[in-house]
């Protein structure tokens, strides 16, 4: 049983699942760039609702 375990562990290591883009690392490379608390806050607001965000653009 352990022999299988080790092998699932193995192909898994091998083959990782796809991983979706994280909206915070641009939000860290605004950070670094040097914005200003609210232009910020206001790209943080942007990069994790992109939907809502031009909801609201548009309204």
């Amino acid at each position: 049983m352990m022999r299988y375990f080790s092998m699932f562990l193995d192909m898994a290591a091998q083959h990782p699942p796809p991983v979706a883009p994280d909206p915070r690392d641009e939000f860290a490379f605004l950070v670094a760039a040097g914005m200003t608390p609210a232009a910020r806050h206001i790209a943080f607001e942007v990069a994790l609702n992109p939907v809502e965000t031009r909801r609201a653009a548009s309204a």
